[in-house]
């Protein structure tokens, strides 16, 4: 029986015991020579050749080998880099792939955003870049803070760099731009992104086939750069968390940069560990909040720039609208622009008034307005403390005060009332609805802003 039979016979053997994902990196080897005491394999990869010889990896290969090598067993295994015709460069790993493995990126049209090829772990996206990225008050620490620590070697003071807010504010932007500018700057690097699902269904598998070694031995890699968003996803997951502490310490021990995002600072992630959450706090942990009007106003042009080629398709004023309307998740703003632009063109038309806009988006504006004003500020003051009639009267105490600002901003955000029907509501003119405003957005630019804010949204969607 021939060597390739019968490692052919082997590969047919392990593909019940491991992870479809690790099965690929045992497909990606082929036999070169058995001696007496040695099995010498060989790797497409020069990199992951070098990840092969490591004590771990190499143990596991060898052990997969005792138990299922047809025949009596090699003593010891030996993997080489050896490049051919049938196995290239660039195989598909999702687990065991790095920048300098994958095939240069095809031009990017710039109205298209493309998706790079998997480095190790998830893909990162090219189109998000710092270049891409709109800053103002509302993130303009965590953009600052994510480009130096993208430098690396200007980064202690900035690792691990851990980013939180709420859904759709930018946080994953920032994570791919870092991973991004790394695999540009230093492609020798290896990127290990994850998201929080991913990592959990990752290890899940791989405790299921009882190769959680493997796991290991793929992403202890010298020098790495590791990034984690949706860390919120892995809440009470204690196999994970633990298996995330694992690859926290293995790295941060070895001087590596790491990267996270979730919707929660770490302290209020059910089940994180103690431990974990103190070593995710000791670098730096920044907060993004919803990005500003003007902000949301200048995406959703950038936005219709890019599917349409020139934001002159949209009236001035239907930007203004999509940004009333979608002012709390980005991602909801980018949508918002893509179905407009579809209806436009299937309607034919070369420019989108604003009347027309709002019949387009008919459904999304009752859906804001199905809890009428007067309904939210009523649900705001209860939460206050004070009542309806005297935040519309003539009183100034501080609570009172604090209860028109969360009414302004809040009706500002969930209804399309002007700044004028606003001041109807609350018996008060434009100028000090435009001041209560102001002290609204200001007051979400701090962590117990924020906070207040989404306890606010909490109570008006239970109510």
């Amino acid at each position: 029986m021939g060597l390739e039979h019968r490692w052919s016979q082997f590969l047919e053997a392990v593909k019940t015991e491991i992870h479809a994902t690790s099965m690929e990196l045992f497909e990606l080897l082929a036999p070169v020579e058995e001696g007496e005491d040695e099995l010498v394999l060989s790797h497409p990869s020069e990199f992951m050749a070098g990840v092969c010889a490591d004590t771990s990896m190499n143990g596991m290969i060898f052990d997969m080998l005792v138990a299922h090598w047809p025949g009596a067993p090699p003593k010891s295994v030996r993997v080489i880099y050896r490049p051919n015709e049938d196995q290239t460069e660039r195989a598909t790993l999702p687990l065991f792939q790095r920048p300098s493995d994958t095939a240069p990126p095809p031009p990017r049209q710039p109205s298209v955003p493309v998706a790079a090829k998997p480095s190790i772990g998830s893909p990162l996206n090219r189109a998000m870049s710092f270049q891409a990225f709109i800053s103002d008050n509302s993130n303009e620490e965590a953009f600052y803070a994510a480009e130096r620590f993208a430098k690396l070697e200007d980064a202690a003071h900035f690792n691990p760099l851990y980013i939180h807010g709420q859904s759709g504010t930018g946080k994953t932007h920032l994570l791919h731009a870092i991973g991004n500018h790394v695999n540009k700057t230093a492609p020798e690097r290896p990127v290990l992104y994850f998201t929080g699902d991913q990592f959990a269904t990752i290890i899940i598998d791989h405790i299921r086939a009882r190769r959680v070694d493997l796991f290991r031995s793929a992403t202890q890699l010298e020098g790495a750069v590791v990034i984690v968003d949706d860390v919120q996803l892995l809440a009470n997951k204690t196999k994970t968390i633990e298996e995330l502490f694992n690859l926290f310490n293995w790295h941060r021990l070895r001087g590596a940069f790491l990267a996270f995002a979730s919707d929660l600072p770490p302290a209020e992630i059910p089940g994180l560990s103690e431990r974990l959450a103190s070593r995710m706090s000791e670098g730096l942990v920044l907060t993004v909040a919803t990005p500003l009007y003007e902000t949301r106003v200048a995406i959703a042009q950038t936005w219709a720039e890019s599917l349409a080629g020139s934001r002159d398709v949209f009236a001035p004023e239907v930007f203004e609208l999509l940004a009333d309307l979608f002012n709390t998740n980005i991602r909801e703003l980018q949508g918002a622009v893509k179905r407009l632009n579809l209806r436009r063109e299937l309607k034919g038309l070369d420019h989108l008034d604003l009347a027309t806009a709002r019949q387009m988006l008919s459904v999304e504006m009752a859906q804001r307005q199905a809890k009428s004003p007067e309904d939210i500020a009523r649900v705001i003051c209860d939460q206050e403390g004070v009542s309806f009639d005297k935040v519309r009267g003539k009183g100034r105490t501080t609570r009172l005060v604090q209860a028109r600002m969360w009414i302004c901003g809040l009706l500002r955000e969930e209804t399309t009332l002007s700044l004028v029907e606003v001041g109807k509501l609350l018996q008060r003119d434009h100028s000090t609805v435009h001041h209560s405003l102001g002290r609204y957005e200001d007051h979400l630019k701090t962590p117990a802003g924020q906070a207040r804010r989404e306890a606010l949204r909490r109570a008006l969607r239970a109510s």
